[in-house]
């Protein structure tokens, strides 16, 4: 990018709204930019076009696709299109050696309707991605990324989403899982936030369903995995001590079979269910309150409602 030098305080911002409007791809190598500083002063510039978002079409991926092989050096400056509700699959980068220092990729994944699954890019070769080896996008996540010549760095990252209807809620056992009664409600939403998921449960029955046995859990939703090497799981069935693992949420329980509203916290089991502890009040005492059977089976008229945050397997 060249500009014509002139003394005035306001060039260097002009100078990156100009390569800004560059990089998204707004205008091209060879365009002419000219930029209104103040009444009396002109800033121009002529944009060079060094690996910059050049495409204004971007390019739709709905598959496994290793863009290295498909387009070779030529994937510099593309922008990338991500979609598919059949089945997540991986993007795999083109070498940064390969289109050299300075070569910027974007990517964007289209609205949950038509992008539902899991969307892995994956490194070339021993090369990283921000330090790791691939970085999973969802439903509306964004990633822009510059090569250093030997690896990629993210320029922007956007992994947030917004809430998700994610169904019906999961209600399983240790041993034998339960069946709900009379559903007068029950839902779930999550959303991403970083590399974690959030999550709300809301569930009510007017009647009983099947007890089942064993401790209740309830289901991570979206068919996601839990990382555990991020938090650790624990067994509600082993010594005391061991079952106070660190807290993934909390939640309450009321109804009939209560004698008051129990308030509990949320533990991960293993890599796709939580199970809940916590205190319930009998007269003068209190005890600890299992949801599970029989105490508190699914055999009841209950409601319950849980908020947890666990981290994600590949986010």
């Amino acid at each position: 990018m060249h500009f014509l030098r002139r003394k005035h305080p306001h060039h260097r911002a002009r100078a990156f709204v100009v390569l800004l409007t560059a990089t998204l791809g707004l205008v091209s190598a060879g365009d002419a930019v000219v930029v209104n500083a103040d009444s009396t002063t002109t800033f121009s510039a002529t944009v060079a076009g060094p690996n910059l978002l050049t495409t204004r079409s971007p390019v739709a991926i709905t598959a496994a696709t290793d863009i290295g092989a498909t387009l070779g050096a030529g994937a510099a400056g593309k922008f990338f299109q991500i979609s598919g509700i059949t089945a997540d699959y991986a993007i795999t980068l083109p070498l940064a050696t390969t289109v050299g220092a300075g070569a910027v990729l974007g990517f964007s994944v289209a609205p949950i309707a038509t992008a539902n699954r899991q969307y892995t890019v994956s490194r070339a070769g021993s090369e990283t991605l921000d330090g790791r080896t691939s970085l999973v996008l969802i439903h509306t996540n964004s990633l822009l990324l510059i090569s250093t010549g030997v690896g990629w760095v993210s320029l922007t990252k956007k992994v947030d989403t917004d809430w998700v209807d994610g169904g019906p809620t999961t209600i399983t056992a240790t041993t034998t899982n339960p069946t709900k009664g009379t559903v007068v409600r029950d839902k779930t939403w999550w959303r991403r936030r970083g590399d974690g998921i959030e999550v709300r449960v809301e569930f009510e029955q007017s009647s009983a369903g099947t007890a089942g046995s064993g401790f209740y859990l309830i289901g991570v939703p979206g068919g996601f995995t839990i990382d555990l090497a991020k938090t650790a799981a624990s067994n509600p069935g082993a010594a005391f001590v061991s079952r106070h693992s660190a807290m993934a949420g909390f939640g309450e329980f009321t109804g009939a079979g209560f004698s008051a509203t129990i308030h509990a916290g949320l533990h991960v089991f293993d890599a796709t269910r939580l199970w809940a502890l916590g205190i319930e009040a009998a007269g003068a005492s209190t005890s600890d309150f299992f949801w599970s059977t029989p105490a508190a089976g699914m055999t009841l008229a209950y409601s319950l409602g849980f908020n947890f945050s666990v981290p994600i397997v590949g986010w």
